[in-house]
């Protein structure tokens, strides 16, 4: 399995954004097998390209790869860590945003069903 997927070394004056609450003590490495919007990394979570610039390009456009080249000099990986939302504002506004994005889905789906 992946080596090394916590890291403690991320400077402490990280601070979750404002309303929201660190949920770990620690950043893992996001090495899911399965294809995000950055593409599919390896085991350990490592996407590759020839170069950053183009590594960034593929990675912005889904097309990164997280298989080595004999070609690729750079690799990449991203951190993650999970927050909450302890704001009732936050959470309130959220809620809202999803109850209109529900009903935006349900009034495309009714008109698809209609055509």
């Amino acid at each position: 399995g992946p080596t090394g997927t916590h890291c403690d070394k991320f400077p402490d004056h990280l601070s979750p954004p404002q309303g929201w609450e660190w949920l770990s003590n620690s950043w893992s490495i996001d090495s899911q097998q399965i294809p995000t919007k950055y593409g599919l990394p390896d085991a350990e979570g490592w996407l590759y390209g020839i170069s950053f610039d183009r590594l960034n390009e593929a990675i912005r456009n889904g097309t990164a790869s997280g298989a080595a080249g004999k070609t690729n000099l750079v690799r990449k990986r991203r951190w993650t860590r999970s927050i909450r939302c302890v704001s009732d504002e936050l959470l309130r506004q959220i809620r809202s945003k999803c109850e209109r994005m529900a009903r935006m889905r349900s009034r495309i789906e009714k008109s698809l069903q209609e055509k």
